[in-house]
């Protein structure tokens, strides 16, 4: 296992620990009205041409946000991968790392196996690569997996609870619908474990889509596959089926929920992902729709267990494809907001509550078609940023300003053996300031149901590293020692404040991820 407490006394956060806590719900201060707040975009170079994906990681080693970047020859020609050291810094020292015949589809970032350096995988065609990184995110190793069918969709998650990420695919040819979707369990470098996971019952359905989470609050990561087929013309049946994972990879139909849509091509569904749109602790959904519909639109959906209930239309963008579907909590309001895009433009949606979303808003990232997009903290603010391919050959950067003053976190260096210090500003004088991390980074979990819903920005498991009370100017700092044997990797740290008869006005601080060196 890869998880690896920092100091003995640490727990993992459950409902026990927050109620020592004392932690209650989250308030935010922040109009209903307002809108996230964004710089106006930097534009740098990208290597190469006709850029297809971006993935944001530390690739380097140094705590700081790199970027993959996948691009073309010529239309589906051959694909080449470059990485981008620094992008934060304006210009970026470019790596080019290999080419392949075809495209490099949809870059993800993770430590495949698990030595504390982030690796790349994407599909093509019949295979997924994994490259795997030395460490500095120029030279490394490329494997190629063979999947023996088209891969249509492919996720990264551990399944099977052993610390390192699996591989997770549709796969399907062009004579059926891709209806079936195969697990490679990682078991060392270069080395997978097939697995079966699920092929639908009904032939005719055709997936489209998967996201990874924990959909039933267990602790383990489950499926949610996007499922539709058309019985005639333009009129379509969709659903979204959730297979439980018993915690060791394998998976069974748990439930099938339909969608409310029958009639229209704008109707067809491409793409769903998970979060906690409502607060209430289970995992809701987006899902796209417009395939072959010359615009692309966004719905959000409850999950009320025995059904989903639509409850917003984010908005719509020109192009059939979505290019971008991801969620963050933009304002650190303890909501997840929506980032979305086809061509045309990128989208950002803060969530009101209850799934509820407030009308779309562009971000600009100048003239080009918006090719991919990312998130990360790319500024080293300690929130979510926004780096994007635009056009063929320039990197947008926006940087999120959107932060309402309140409780900031600083992380001194982890040094083994060596002491360390956090500190929260901006805290009440005599309040108690909790200290939280993660060893598997930054991440959009499920709300915390002692938070009132609040979603932290740290993946579970949660750690809880210690508490300190702020002096009279507000700050509390508290000092460890970092173990001998900590994991050389990066930490992400955030902290909790409650306030307020019974919590109800609690909030969160920005994080931070700083990585562990040796001594």
């Amino acid at each position: 296992m890869l998880r690896r407490d920092l100091h003995a006394s640490s727990c993992r956060i459950d409902p026990a620990v927050l109620t020592c806590l004392g932690i209650g719900t989250l308030a935010t201060s922040i109009p209903a009205a307002a809108q996230i707040r964004f710089a106006p975009h930097q534009r740098a170079a990208v290597p190469g041409r006709d850029a297809t994906s971006i993935a944001l990681a530390d690739l380097s080693g140094n705590g700081l946000t790199d970027a993959a970047i996948s691009t073309q020859v010529e239309y589906l020609g051959a694909g080449r991968l470059f990485t981008c050291i620094q992008i934060d810094r304006g210009t970026t020292e470019n790596h080019f790392i290999l080419q392949r015949p075809g495209p490099l589809i949809g870059l993800i970032c993770a430590d495949m196996d698990a030595d504390g350096h982030t690796d790349v995988v994407w599909r093509e065609d019949d295979r997924v690569g994994v490259w795997y990184n030395s460490g500095e995110g120029r030279l490394g190793s490329l494997h190629l997996e063979p999947m023996g069918a088209f891969v249509k969709r492919l996720e990264v998650g551990d399944v099977d609870g052993d610390g390192a990420p699996d591989l997770l695919a549709i796969l399907g040819d062009f004579s059926t619908p891709p209806h079936r979707v195969e697990a490679r369990l990682a078991r060392g470098r270069g080395a997978f474990e097939s697995r079966p996971v699920y092929e639908h019952p009904n032939a005719e359905f055709a997936a489209q889509d998967l996201t990874l989470g924990d959909v039933d609050g267990d602790g383990d990561v489950d499926i949610a596959l996007l499922c539709a087929r058309m019985y005639f013309i333009y009129t379509y049946e969709s659903e979204v089926v959730y297979l439980t994972n018993d915690a060791s990879g394998r998976f069974s139909e748990s439930n099938r929920w339909p969608l409310p849509w029958g009639n229209g091509v704008e109707q067809f569904p491409q793409a769903v992902r998970a979060g906690d749109l409502d607060g209430d602790g289970d995992l809701d959904f987006l899902v796209a729709t417009g395939e072959h519909y010359p615009r692309t639109r966004v719905f959000a959906f409850r999950n009320d267990g025995d059904r989903l209930a639509q409850t917003a239309s984010l908005g719509s963008a020109y192009e059939s494809r979505i290019r971008v579907l991801t969620v963050a909590d933009l304002d650190l309001d303890g909501r997840l907001d929506a980032v979305f895009a086809a061509r045309s433009e990128l989208f950002v949606t803060r969530n009101l509550g209850d799934a509820r979303f407030a009308p779309a808003q562009s971000i600009d990232t100048g003239r080009g078609a918006v090719a991919s997009a990312a998130l990360a903290d790319i500024a080293g603010t300690g929130q979510w940023d926004i780096a994007a391919l635009v056009g063929s050959r320039h990197l947008a950067l926006v940087r999120n300003i959107s932060v309402r003053p309140g409780p900031h976190l600083d992380v001194g260096p982890l040094t083994r053996g060596e002491p360390v210090a956090l500190a929260v500003r901006e805290a009440l004088p005599g309040e108690t300031v909790h200290f939280l991390y993660s060893l598997d980074g930054v991440g959009h979990e499920r709300g915390q149901p002692l938070l009132g819903g609040m979603v932290l920005d740290l993946r579970n498991p949660v750690i809880q590293f210690g508490s300190a009370v702020a002096d009279q100017d507000g700050t509390a700092v508290l000092g460890r020692i970092v173990p001998q044997g900590a994991p050389l990797t990066n930490i992400a740290f955030q902290a909790v404040i409650r306030r307020g008869s019974g919590g109800e006005d609690s909030v969160k601080s920005t994080f931070r991820t700083v990585r562990v060196e040796p001594n």
